[in-house]
């Protein structure tokens, strides 16, 4: 809700974004965009970066290009799969935004980010209140996570906070004249849905998780392809970025389903450390 008591406009455009900080990051970052149908998604494209945004692979330039593309989206909402915060603990700040617009500033290389957030808690790793709940795998500063969490919030959180270009849920207000933007886990997803399985590969096995956990998506929930393609594209990509988009994508559409929860979260933790939508 605004203020006066107006409802925001329904958002009919959904992202689900595979992000990633790797040096070709382009390559790895997919993005599946949809479109809400009454009571059904349809997916309507399913691309790396690289060829969704037509640029170049690396790190820099795809997520200057991601930036620019998030923000022109106004009326979206961009389901996003890396951290949006750090534990309490680490915040060393008084709000959420506060510590994304002192990020980049206070933080000069993922490897600076993952040391500082270890020697704040002597060498322990600990996650934010919404990582117990949704079962993350990883704590934003894990050796396998903490590249992404640093380019997340440094590269795209921070520039687009900062300018004032998007809102970031719950920890901000949704505008009807912004996008929005909410933290994805597809793992956690698929967990909470009794999905999880082995499914990043190229073994035959791993392209049948892929099959299986897609049709069980669609049992679900009504999940419907603009063209055959695109489930041959999710099935047959063997990382497992293709369904993690699909995954956010889908997640981000059932959050738009209960926009009480979408809007308002009970716990003052998530204000502070963000709140992951599984």
């Amino acid at each position: 809700m605004v203020e006066g008591g107006v409802k925001l406009p329904i958002r009919t455009r959904v992202y689900g974004v595979d992000f990633s900080g790797a040096r070709q990051a382009g390559r790895k970052i997919w993005i599946t965009h949809a479109s809400v149908h009454q009571d059904s998604l349809h997916v309507e494209q399913c691309a790396s970066v690289v060829l969704l945004l037509k640029v170049a692979p690396e790190r820099e330039i795809c997520l200057k290009a991601l930036r620019a593309w998030i923000a022109h989206e106004q009326e979206a909402i961009f389901g996003l799969d890396f951290p949006f915060g750090v534990p309490a603990q680490l915040l060393e700040a008084a709000s959420w935004e506060d510590f994304v617009r002192a990020f980049p500033e206070r933080y000069a290389t993922p490897q600076h980010f993952r040391a500082a957030c270890y020697m704040s808690v002597s060498g322990r790793e600990i996650k934010r209140l919404t990582d117990y709940e949704n079962g993350t795998p990883w704590a934003g500063y894990n050796l396998r996570l903490y590249r992404q969490t640093f380019y997340g919030i440094s590269a795209v959180l921070a520039p687009l906070v900062t300018q004032g270009s998007v809102c970031v849920l719950p920890m901000q207000s949704p505008r009807a004249d912004r996008a929005w933007l909410i933290e994805i886990c597809p793992a956690a997803t698929l967990k909470r849905h009794g999905l999880y399985m082995p499914y990043k590969g190229k073994e035959a096995r791993h392209r049948r998780a892929r099959r299986d956990i897609l049709e069980a998506m669609r049992c679900l929930a009504p999940l419907r392809f603009s063209d055959a393609t695109l489930r041959d594209t999710i099935i047959e990509e063997k990382d497992g970025d293709a369904l993690d988009s699909l995954v956010a994508a889908w997640a981000t559409w059932r959050a738009l389903q209960q926009p009480d929860e979408l809007e308002e979260r009970c716990h003052p933790l998530y204000a502070l450390e963000g709140y992951v939508y599984s």
